[in-house]
């Protein structure tokens, strides 16, 4: 685990460090943010052990010994995947999303065998290892690591990405006149997300940390009673919401982007 989590720091730095000469901004920022947590979390807590992190895991989400074991392998084998597919962005474009999704369900897959668990317990294994992860390196609850990431930052990321579309898009209408059904769905798109952003950070903030996560929950069993009874409909919801809509999202704002930035060429080049 040590040595997994030492690889987990130096992908994190290698994408930071790629993602900035390259330009891509926002991937760059959250590639920084990652490393900078990553490194505190070295800094102010130690590299996070195994069995202070499965043991959380048991306790928080009642999990089995092997299942915790594996959800907590399974998660760092995601945070390593996921600096390289950031890492490899400015080559492979879209097909780093398509890649890493389909490598996450791999790892889930794998995880789920481990447990043994299926695919969709095992993918959410993962997502609650990460949880944990984030918990320790912080010094904070598991509880104050899903308020943070599943409230806050989860909603925020959305609006984030769409922003650089939006912005090219805005720049080609006050520039060159041109473009403006890109720019019209760009500008849109984040004018949505913004708006979804501050619902939800509106409907959370006013109650305490512990009031907000158990509500949050709550709703979450509701919705997931429409897919299916009990757990499984829960664990379905968290997937669908926190991984599948969230992937769909980031894949419509890079489709906005490079919208955008063609005209944005077609523009330079009549010039």
């Amino acid at each position: 685990m040590e040595f997994l989590y030492i690889l987990n720091l130096l992908a994190a730095i290698i994408a930071s460090v790629v993602l900035i000469c390259k330009r891509h901004w926002i991937l760059a920022f959250v590639a920084v943010c990652a490393t900078a947590i990553y490194a505190y979390g070295i800094l102010h807590s130690g590299i996070p052990q195994m069995k202070e992190l499965a043991n959380m895991l048991y306790c928080e989400e009642r999990y089995t010994e092997a299942k915790a074991i594996a959800s907590v392998y399974g998660s760092i084998a995601s945070l390593i995947m996921t600096s390289i597919m950031m890492s490899l962005f400015p080559w492979i474009k879209r097909w780093a999303l398509f890649l890493w999704f389909a490598l996450f369900l791999i790892i889930g897959m794998i995880t789920g065998i481990m447990s043994p668990l299926g695919l969709t317990e095992g993918t959410y294994g993962i997502c609650c290892a990460i949880m944990t992860i984030l918990a320790q390196i912080l010094n904070i609850t598991y509880m104050a690591a899903c308020y943070i990431e599943n409230i806050y930052i989860h909603s925020l990321l959305p609006t984030l990405f769409v922003i650089p579309a939006a912005y090219v898009g805005f720049r080609n209408i006050v520039q060159n006149k041109d473009g403006y059904v890109a720019a019209f769905w760009a500008i849109t798109h984040l004018s949505i997300n913004s708006v979804m952003t501050i619902l939800i950070w509106n409907h959370y903030i006013h109650l305490t940390m512990h009031e907000a996560t158990d509500l949050c929950v709550r709703e979450l069993q509701t919705v997931g009673k429409v897919i299916a009874p009990g757990w499984s409909g829960y664990v379905a919801i968290n997937l669908i919401i926190f991984v599948a809509l969230f992937l769909l999202d980031a894949l419509l704002s890079w489709i906005l982007y490079r919208w955008n930035k063609i005209h944005e060429l077609k523009n330079s080049n009549s010039k």
